[in-house]
């Protein structure tokens, strides 16, 4: 699994800045698996790849289930897709509950 980018030591300049959070994106949004969305890359829930990879993931862990039944103690993994992703999603909750109580 890729690392993410070290973040800079400081912000010098404007365009070292921007290269920096360039490079942060990149890997956020193109590398990094998110546990949220079932280990997927950001990309993938975007462009719909993800439903796929989660129905190949389910299928294999099915087939590991029978092979070896005694290495699983219930259930596979949830690997169905549909999560829902949000920046702030706190906020969101508390501008809802405020919105409400005005």
């Amino acid at each position: 699994m890729a690392e993410r980018p070290a973040p800079a030591k400081g912000f010098y300049d404007l365009t070292t800045t921007q290269q920096m959070v360039l490079g942060f994106l990149q890997w956020y949004v193109h590398e990094h698996r998110h546990s949220a969305i079932r280990c997927v890359i950001m990309m993938q829930l975007h462009t719909g790849e993800e439903k796929v990879i989660l129905a190949q993931r389910y299928a294999l862990n099915l087939v590991a289930r029978a092979v070896h039944p005694v290495c699983w103690s219930g259930r596979t993994r949830n690997w169905e897709s549909g999560a829902l992703v949000t920046l702030n999603s706190e906020r969101i909750l508390v501008t809802e509950t405020v919105q409400m109580a005005a």
